[in-house]
């Protein structure tokens, strides 16, 4: 686990996990995600965002479409749940950090436990195609594509069961 204090993190940490390009990420997936629910996305569900994005084997492995089914995925990619629920957890400070910092700074809302934005899916594709490249710009887009994903994989209990996590 990371320290919680910003400034006894290792550098790397700090640098990798920082609330902007966290919040970034989690902004992108709940623009997909409210492609097929406008209210926003279940909070317990944006702790599977970070796991999913951000481990680049994972994140490889992920389908190229949000029309594919989540239970075939899991059973085609069976390493996918090994350590999952443990990278769920290390990472979950970092979710928070990108709630805080996406409230703060108008990106992100959070009401009766749902996130929403008002950020548009023009503007993230602006983001991750004029003001990033490489992997950065990969996550943000693979983000995007995760959380409409994940809108269409049931409920949040069968989402998170099929991932070995209990909400």
């Amino acid at each position: 686990m990371f320290s919680h204090i910003w400034q006894d993190r290792p550098q790397e940490v700090a640098n990798i996990f920082n609330p902007p390009f966290c919040c970034t990420l989690l902004t992108s997936s709940v623009v997909g995600y409210k492609t097929n629910h406008t209210q926003g996305m279940p909070f317990s569900i944006a702790f599977l965002i970070f796991p999913l994005i951000l481990h680049k084997k994972t994140r490889e492995a992920l389908p190229k479409s949000s029309k594919s089914s989540l239970p075939a995925w899991i059973e085609e990619n069976p390493n996918i749940k090994f350590n999952f629920l443990d990278n769920l957890l290390s990472l979950k400070p970092f979710v928070g950090e990108a709630i805080l910092f996406g409230s703060k700074h108008g990106w992100l809302s959070y009401e009766s436990g749902l996130i929403s934005t008002a950020i548009k899916d023009s503007q993230i594709t602006n983001i991750a195609f004029n003001k990033s490249e490489g992997e950065v710009r990969e996550c943000i887009l693979r983000a995007r594509v995760v959380g409409k994903w994940l809108s269409n994989s049931g409920t949040i209990e069968t989402i998170m069961g099929l991932f070995g996590v209990k909400p």
